[in-house]
């Protein structure tokens, strides 16, 4: 009887930790860490009134070089970047309009993401509309480190 309790116990220990293990990264909202297998990085999220949200999320898409594509309503871009969407559409990667940089990985499909930003501009602070901010060096490793349908956890 001893036996099978202590088994049940630890059976129970493991299903409690199992699910965390399932994430191939974590985003600590608190920390300003994203966690990667054993790797750590320093992140920037969603300013106030942009939050960055929690839950479970999976890579959905990976994007070297992406345009950014936002419906020119979107309230935080500036007047050159509303003209050029209503203009053109998107934003090419190259445009220095673009603040998604050399990559993009979705995790939602209303717009949330990681990707790296230029002079890692906000990397440890409220810096951002929801996304995630990546440093560029950063990026690459977390880029070449992840796949499509890898489990995302974005906790406080």
């Amino acid at each position: 009887m001893r036996i099978r309790n202590y088994l049940f116990a630890l059976l129970m220990a493991y299903n409690l930790f199992a699910d965390e293990t399932n994430y191939k990264i974590i985003i600590d909202k608190s920390e300003r860490k994203l966690y990667l297998q054993n790797m750590e990085f320093s992140v920037g999220i969603g300013k106030l009134g942009y939050e960055t949200p929690t839950g479970d999320f999976e890579v959905i898409n990976k994007i070297k070089r992406p345009y950014f594509s936002p419906s020119p309503k979107t309230k935080w871009l500036n007047q050159k970047q509303r003209n050029y969407l209503y203009k053109y559409g998107s934003i090419p990667s190259d445009s220095p309009l673009n603040p998604l940089c050399d990559y993009w990985i979705s995790i939602s499909p209303k717009g949330l993401g990681i990707h790296d930003i230029d002079r890692d501009k906000g990397i440890g602070e409220r810096s951002s509309h929801g996304c995630i901010r990546v440093k560029r060096k950063d990026m690459k490793i977390i880029f070449e480190n992840t796949n499509i349908g890898d489990r995302i956890k974005i906790q406080e």
